[in-house]
């Protein structure tokens, strides 16, 4: 753990003291004090910054843990497994497993992602070359919603801030762009790489779009380097064209404000 402002190290955790000296895979917020980290010991562990200390390990998976994620706005904790299942865990109770969720058979379902929806009972996971949408209020047998528009496995799940837009990326390269009201894909892009990670974060620009500033913007991250926003420092023959043309010619829903290019690994700010 770092600090952001002095690169200091805060807190370092041994592989002795992780996973039992097994890679981690995920690691992700929960609270102010707390990280929940998964790896390939088949756990998922929850910590406490202050002291380092585990407070409670959660078994059940029966292979290696490669997702993890909190239900927002609860302490419920969502994991997924390369066993094809997704599991819903609750620290508070005395039997924290609450719900088992089957993406599908070890052998072509593996979880590589999960992503609680907001409202706080849907999530999705993606596993294979598909996406389910999963509500917990509704059982554990069937997903209330199947997409599958990948052509190889699909490797991360990302929303924007307000829920509304769900973002896909694969091994085959693509990212896709769904509408969460209709589960329809809204946008694509091709990237000519496998995508390991997707995710977004708001940012403020000034005077890209007539000399205004945009009040609200995403930037899709394909590629987890820090980048620097020199606009002349983008090849135009690495944009595809619907980013050089005019804003109004966009897809409905998601704007393409602005994109950035550094060593071939292109970033684009958009507005939802």
């Amino acid at each position: 753990m770092f600090d952001l402002s002095s690169r200091a190290i805060l807190r370092q955790w041994t592989p002795e003291e992780a996973h039992n000296r097994l890679q981690v895979t995920k690691v992700t917020w929960s609270g102010l004090t707390n990280v929940v980290s998964v790896g390939d010991d088949k756990c998922v562990k929850l910590w406490d910054i202050t002291s380092k200390t585990s407070i409670q390990t959660f078994t059940g998976h029966t292979d290696y843990v490669r997702a993890v994620s909190i239900v927002p706005g609860t302490n419920l904790i969502l994991s997924g497994s390369l066993d094809g299942t997704a599991r819903l865990w609750d620290p508070r109770a005395q039997n924290p497993e609450v719900a088992t969720f089957r993406h599908g058979s070890q052998s072509s379902g593996i979880v590589y992602s999960v992503l609680p929806l907001r409202g706080g009972t849907m999530f999705m996971t993606a596993g294979g070359s598909g996406i389910k949408v999963w509500d917990m209020t509704a059982g554990t047998e069937y997903p209330v919603k199947e997409m599958w528009n990948h052509q190889k496995e699909i490797t991360a799940l990302c929303s924007n801030a307000d829920g509304s837009r769900v973002l896909a990326g694969g091994l085959d390269g693509h990212i896709k762009i769904y509408d969460v009201s209709t589960w329809k894909i809204v946008h694509g892009v091709k990237y000519p790489a496998p995508i390991l990670t997707v995710s977004l974060s708001v940012h403020i620009l000034d005077g890209l779009t007539n000399n205004s500033p945009m009040r609200s913007t995403l930037l899709l991250e394909w590629h987890p380097r820090c980048y620097h926003c020199d606009r002349e420092q983008v090849p135009s023959n690495l944009l595809p064209s619907y980013l050089q043309s005019d804003c109004t010619s966009k897809p409905s829903g998601i704007t393409l404000r602005f994109s950035l290019a550094r060593n071939q690994n292109i970033l684009s700010v958009m507005r939802s």
